[in-house]
């Protein structure tokens, strides 16, 4: 299971998302939108390539920001 409670990412001054909530149950992907969106940047949010601005991601049911570097080898 994945989510996202209350995710925003900005970069400087421009807001690209603003409090997204979002679960995704297991074996579930899909996530749709028009062009500069958002979706490449939401799943490198979830991938943990990207830092969020703020917000919380829990994927396995552990917050994302407690991931060590084995979480991550074995989530990915």
């Amino acid at each position: 299971m994945i989510a996202l409670r209350n995710i925003s990412k900005s970069f400087s001054d421009q807001q690209v998302l603003k409090r997204i909530d979002l679960d995704i149950g297991e074996g579930r992907t899909c996530i749709l939108g028009q062009s500069g969106s958002g979706k490449s940047l939401l799943l490198k949010l979830i991938l943990g390539l990207e830092p969020v601005s703020s917000g919380d991601i829990f994927l396995l049911n552990k917050a994302q920001k407690e991931f060590s570097d084995e979480d991550w080898i074995s989530f990915r």
